[in-house]
Order: structure tokens, then C-alpha cells, then sequence
């Protein structure tokens, strides 16, 4: 039962994403070097270990690297906007405990 505005749930497979990555690779690499790509190998594509150690080293060491980095300096500058956040979170709770108290004390304590 197909849906027409269903979200499609991407492929978390590594190896598949990563076999699409190594012919990729290899295709361009082809194209630059000038050797024709035909329909009948369009499927498989050889994919030579220097494509395959440079796609592990940037997929595996270099690209979770520059996202750590990048994210680390993302928190760094929002540092103070968290605070402010917490702090703010923290003083509207104890606003609404208090003003539930109160409400509490008048109403079961009123006639006391």
C-alpha cells in the first residue's frame, strides 16, 4: 500500500551508499581520463585501490573530523544563548510553582 505524499526513509546501509560512492568515483574518475564509459559497463565499474583507500580515509577519518570540529565550534559560539535559555527555562518554572502555590493557598486555605 503505497501512499502519495509518503516520506521516503533513506538508505542507512553502508554498504550499498558505500559501493554507490566507489562507482561514482570510478565513473568520474574515467571521464577525466578520458576512457569511455559504455552502457554495458555502466553497472560495474572496476574501481582501482586508490579510489577505494580515498574514499574509506575521507568517508571514516576526514569527514567525522570536520563535523565534530564544526559542531564543537557551533556550541562555542552558542554558549550563551544556551545559558540564557536554561536560565530563562529555569525562571519560568519557578514562576509557574510559585503562582501554583499561591493559587493552592487560596483556594484550599481560604476558608481557614
Amino acid at each position: 500500500m503505497t501512499m502519495t505524499g509518503a516520506i521516503t526513509i533513506p538508505d542507512l546501509r553502508y554498504e550499498e551508499s558505500f559501493t554507490a560512492k566507489l562507482t561514482l568515483l570510478a565513473k568520474n574518475g574515467k571521464r577525466n581520463g578520458n576512457d569511455e564509459i559504455t552502457a554495458e559497463n555502466d553497472d560495474f565499474v572496476d574501481v582501482p585501490i586508490s579510489i577505494i583507500i580515498k574514499s574509506i580515509i575521507i568517508d571514516q577519518i576526514i569527514m567525522p573530523f570536520l563535523q565534530s570540529f564544526a559542531l564543537a565550534g557551533v556550541l562555542y559560539y552558542l554558549r550563551p544563548l544556551l545559558r540564557y535559555s536554561t536560565q530563562s527555562g529555569y525562571y519560568f518554572a519557578t514562576s509557574i510553582v510559585k503562582s501554583i502555590k499561591q493559587l493552592y493557598k487560596k483556594t484550599f486555605y481560604a476558608g481557614l
